[in-house]
Parts: structure tokens; C-alpha cells; sequence
């Protein structure tokens, strides 16, 4: 498909920062790191998604206009609020439980984790990382 990123794998090609990383979770089966019950893998997509659509997609125009590459408007500050929602949730789960989906890491915990580092590396600073603790020592 001459897409980026892609894995040249022993079983041919495979695009898409998602695909590729599901694909090596899957070839490190015995780490469990897709779940080991039903209930696990379904939180392990849960917490996934939330990574791809809830952080990543309200990151980016914050990014951008920070960066230079959008000029401000008023949606920026709605993706700024609907991120900060995006990672004090993330936050209260990691107080309660330590892991995204159970007492040992996760393909979540990778999700979630890429995620955030973006975030918390490009514009978040100290201050915000100050309100949550356990995110913030979780990347």
C-alpha cells in the first residue's frame, strides 16, 4: 500500500502504527499482553481506543498550534479541556488499580502509555503533571 509506518513481517507487510503494534503483541503470546480472558482482551481494546481516540486525537491540535502549524482558535481550548478530562481519568484509574487492565502490564498500558508520553513531552509541563501523580511516574 506504500503506507507509513509499516513492518516488513515474515508473513508479508503490515501498515498502521496500531496494526503493527497489535501484531507484536500477538507474537509475544506468552506475555498475555492482549488480556487472558474475554473480559481482559475487551478491557485491553477498552483502554486502546481511549488512548487512540480520546488522547491522541485532542493532543494533536493542541501540538499543532503550539508548534505553529495551526493558527489558534477556539477549538484548541476544546481539545486543550477534552485532554485534560482524557488523562485525569487515566489518572484515577491508575490510582485505584496501578495497571490499565490487570496486576501486569499491558498492550493498554503500551497504548496509553505512547499516548501520553507525546502529550506530556510536547506541552504538558510540570504543573499539569503535578495533578496526576500517577500518570505522570507511569511514562
Amino acid at each position: 500500500m506504500g503506507k507509513v509506518p509499516a513492518a516488513d513481517t515474515p508473513e508479508g507487510p503490515v501498515s498502521e502504527s496500531f496494526a503493527i503494534a497489535r501484531h507484536i503483541a500477538r507474537s509475544a503470546a506468552d506475555m498475555d499482553l492482549l488480556g487472558v480472558t474475554p473480559y481482559e482482551q475487551a478491557l485491553v481494546d477498552q483502554w486502546s481506543f481511549f488512548a487512540a481516540t480520546e488522547i491522541l486525537p485532542n493532543a494533536l491540535p493542541v501540538w499543532g498550534t503550539l508548534a505553529g502549524f495551526f493558527r489558534f482558535n477556539e477549538g484548541v481550548l476544546v481539545s486543550l479541556d477534552k485532554l485534560r478530562r482524557a488523562l485525569k481519568a487515566a489518572e484515577a484509574h491508575l490510582a485505584a488499580h496501578g495497571h490499565f487492565v490487570s496486576d501486569k502490564l499491558s498492550f493498554a498500558d503500551i497504548a496509553v502509555f505512547g499516548a501520553v508520553r507525546a502529550a506530556f513531552a510536547m506541552m504538558l509541563g510540570p504543573d499539569f503533571r503535578a495533578e496526576v501523580p500517577h500518570l505522570a511516574s507511569f511514562v
